[in-house]
């Protein structure tokens, strides 16, 4: 328990000095640099006042920790990091010369100044830009080493001794805890990403394998119907051989009680190739198979003025607005729909009270209750889900579809009429069994 406590302690302490674990790398780093940079900043304050040394080197550091405390609160409202970036290292390298100059120079603690904006750079700059910050840093160095040799009545040196080992032991300890956060933040979010890899990976392998289930299905299913072509098409050459073979006897023949016969074989060698060809080409399911038992498409451009769309990319250049007659378009949905399901049942041939479940177009309740009234159907089969989504036009048929096979309403065996209208007008519907 005291485990599980303090790993939930040392999370909100990351997440308070670096932010919300959802950042990107780079904001993250920043916004550890801002966190802890103010807490050294205010700490130095306190060691210069405490130690007696300079007042601007104080006046910097408070000013230095009321910017990084700022910085740090309006973190999350910036979308842009680099105008931050280029704030911090030169408000880094100002405290650093400030040090220099009025800390005993390359004796005191400025050069831990210098090393550890380096190392923050480092991390969150990509690659290329690595040798021009190096440079840059060295370049400054350089420049106050020379300054200390050559000019050295420029360099404030430290009151006594005991305020300059205070000041370098304090800032050696800090630099080092700096490192330590600094470098344990890199490992956590090292291994937060691992992590995430790893989840990653693993949804990867089960898409893998439900792919490769599936093309081993695909390909079992092209074995069998090339299996069933192949032997469909023995099938198919017999009767239609006869039809071809009675046809010519036909013409060749001038007695009419043999034409009589003639005939009679070719109708029924035709009535056996139609036969054949039906169970090929028609979607036939007996009681209890799953599957689409009948369709029926429509449309009519007659009414294309009462629902439409007055625009568009390939038309106007423009977004275009839906256009609706709502009264005409009613009448028009309620009597097509009604009758397209009519069709299709007779096509499955199935009545309506062998229907399961209505899955309809979702464009109001108006047209799903007037559809449902005139075709004599319970109002408890049909699904309506319209007053959750409102209309999704084509979208709504699987919408609705979707939601009745999770809630369970909807279960294998069920006879389900799908049913749809767009404008032009279209209209169709369907019977399947789940």
């Amino acid at each position: 328990m005291a485990r599980i406590v303090s790993r939930a302690a040392m999370e909100k302490i990351w997440i308070f000095l670096s932010g919300e674990p959802d950042l990107t790398f780079e904001r993250r780093q920043t916004t550890l640099v801002a966190s802890v940079g103010a807490i050294l900043c205010l700490l130095a304050a306190i060691i210069n006042t405490v130690t007696g040394q300079a007042v601007a080197m104080t006046v910097l550091c408070l000013f230095g920790t009321a910017i990084l405390v700022s910085l740090r609160l309006l973190m999350h409202r910036l979308a842009n990091l680099s105008p931050v970036t280029v704030g911090l290292a030169i408000l880094g390298m100002a405290l650093g010369i400030l040090g220099w100059m009025t800390s005993a120079g390359v004796y005191g603690s400025a050069p831990y100044v210098f090393y550890l904006v380096l190392t923050w750079l480092l991390a969150i700059r990509k690659h290329r830009a690595h040798f021009f910050l190096i440079g840059i840093t060295v370049a400054v160095m350089a420049l106050l080493i020379a300054v200390q040799a050559f000019f050295p009545q420029f360099i404030m040196q430290y009151p006594d001794q005991k305020a300059q080992f205070a000041d370098l032991v304090v800032g050696a300890l800090l630099t080092l805890v700096f490192q330590a956060f600094f470098i344990s933040s890199l490992r956590h979010q090292f291994e937060e990403e691992q992590c995430r890899l790893r989840e990653k990976n693993e949804q990867l392998s089960g898409m893998t394998e439900r792919l490769s289930h599936a093309k081993e299905q695909a390909d079992s299913a092209l074995a069998v119907r090339s299996n069933f072509i192949a032997a469909m098409s023995h099938e198919l050459r017999t009767p239609l051989t006869s039809v071809i073979a009675g046809t010519r006897l036909l013409r060749k023949t001038d007695n009419a009680a043999q034409h009589d016969e003639i005939k009679n074989f070719i109708e029924r060698s035709a009535e056996s190739l139609l036969r054949l060809i039906d169970d090929i080409l028609v979607l036939r399911a007996e009681e209890g198979d799953s599957g689409i038992l009948a369709t029926a498409l429509h449309a009519d451009g007659r009414h294309n003025g009462l629902l439409y769309v007055d625009g568009g990319p390939s038309t106007t250049g423009t977004v275009g607005k839906v256009r609706m007659k709502g009264s005409e378009v009613f009448r028009h949905a309620v009597t097509n729909l009604a009758s397209v399901m009519n069709e299709v049942l007779e096509r499955a041939n199935v009545v309506t009270s062998d229907v399961d479940w209505v899955v309809p177009h979702q464009a109001n309740a108006r047209i799903l209750d007037a559809t449902a009234r005139k075709l004599g159907l319970p109002a408890e089969k049909v699904i309506v889900t319209v007053d959750q989504h409102a209309n999704t036009s084509a979208a709504s048929v699987p919408l609705a579809l979707d939601l009745a096979v999770r809630d369970g309403r909807i279960k294998a065996g069920d006879l389900v009429v799908l049913e749809a209208m767009g404008g032009g007008f279209t209209w169709g519907a369907c019977v399947a069994r789940i």
